[in-house]
């Protein structure tokens, strides 16, 4: 290799490595600055501490995340060794033949172990004493660069995981999204320690709104308040259930004005929130019989995935913007057998519907066959007996 590109490899690694050093050192400084401007006591400076520290370690798990996402090197050794039918286990076996992994962690940890705690992380410094004492430096490393490699693992599985969501879709990695991305994710965990610390503050002046109440009570702020709260808690449930009594209303109605048969539905409501077994309920319109089961996307900002082998596929994300900080899969399996044709209504509908074609994730719409189901909405099912083109589309 020249030594011009083991330079370029050298400059790689360290600017990796001293960017994850900066935004410790620079986020771990905000409980210490906090505590000085609000002169506020041993206690409270514990408790600013802690909560640094976990938006630390979540900002270590995206950073790292996102450095895989974007790495090709990675991907390409992915797209080779692991493929739909591969397990967590084998997840793990491939991340830890990757030098590249092995590479990046002691770079990143040798960094930590050179320059003094105080410096990179003295939150970490301040809660084990570690301020020139070698010994007690010592044991906050022996704790805190294994914790960091736990935390380094679960962020490379979980890009594993996004790109096995992601399989077939095209891969974006122009510098642009890249740079936007980092920006995203570098203000997210610069901005939100402090509304979090902001809240808390404010949590302090609740005994004297308490005590202001008992002295000037007012019956009517009572129930607004009460409200308020109560819409918070209950607005998304309210919104199912009316979502999905409206589209049993229309069904039962279209069943009556065109004198088709239709059998008692089976969990109607209960099945907008989980996935019942077996079907809702089958409908005979005119002569033929169809096998039709209620799901239901109980948040609609959730995309839903719908796999042939009979699973929904719930993807559940931290955003800022277009950029995603967390993400994971929750799988419901909704499969059944059934002599007559299959009909998935889904009620209430998601933002983003999707499936499952080969190796490619794509945008359905209604009538869409996966998987031996026909995938309908609630209005468009309806229309679909209605004008009898149920087996048209």
């Amino acid at each position: 290799m020249k030594p011009k590109n083991i330079w370029k490899k050298i400059r790689h690694y360290l600017s990796y490595g001293v960017r994850l050093l900066g935004m410790f050192a620079g986020l771990s400084l905000v409980p210490i600055f906090w505590n000085i401007a609000l002169a506020r006591t041993h206690f409270y400076f514990l408790i600013y501490s802690v909560i640094c520290l976990i938006f630390l370690i979540m900002y270590y798990h995206s950073f790292i995340r996102l450095k895989v996402v974007y790495n090709d090197k990675i991907y390409s050794s992915f797209q080779e060794n692991l493929n739909e039918e591969s397990t967590k286990r084998e997840y793990f076996s491939f991340l830890f033949k990757q030098k590249i992994f092995w590479i990046q962690y002691a770079v990143t940890a040798l960094m930590f172990i050179l320059i003094p705690l105080r410096l990179t992380a003295p939150v970490v410094a301040w809660v084990f004493g570690a301020y020139g004492d070698f010994a007690k430096e010592l044991l906050a490393l022996c704790v805190f660069i294994p914790f960091l490699f736990v935390v380094y693992v679960l962020a490379h599985i979980s890009a594993i995981e996004y790109w096995q969501q992601e399989r077939g879709t095209k891969r974006d990695v122009t510098k642009k999204v890249k740079r936007n991305t980092y920006i995203s994710i570098m203000a997210a965990y610069a901005i939100v320690p402090f509304a979090v610390l902001m809240i808390i503050e404010l949590l302090r002046y609740i005994p004297l709104v308490i005590e202001l109440w008992e002295k000037y009570p007012s019956p009517l702020l009572l129930v607004l308040v009460i409200f308020v709260i109560l819409f918070a808690i209950f607005f998304n449930l309210f919104r199912v259930l009316c979502a999905r009594k409206k589209c049993i209303k229309r069904i039962k109605q279209t069943c009556q004005k065109m004198g088709f048969e239709m059998s008692t539905i089976k969990h109607p409501y209960l099945s907008a929130f989980r996935v019942c077994k077996g079907e809702s309920f089958q409908i005979d319109v005119r002569g033929k019989t169809y096998s039709c089961k209620l799901v239901g996307a109980p948040h609609r900002g959730r995309p839903l995935v719908i796999h042939p082998a009979g699973a929904l596929h719930f993807l559940h994300a931290i955003r800022l913007f277009k950029t995603t900080l967390f993400s994971h899969a929750t799988v419901r399996e909704f499969g059944y057998d059934s002599e007559y044709s299959k009909i998935l209504i889904i009620n209430p509908v998601p933002k983003e519907l999707s499936c499952h074609f080969g190796n490619k994730i794509e945008a359905i719409d209604n009538g869409a066959i996966v998987g031996g189901y026909k995938i309908y909405t609630a209005t468009a099912f309806v229309r679909a007996i209605e004008t009898d083109t149920v087996e048209r589309l």
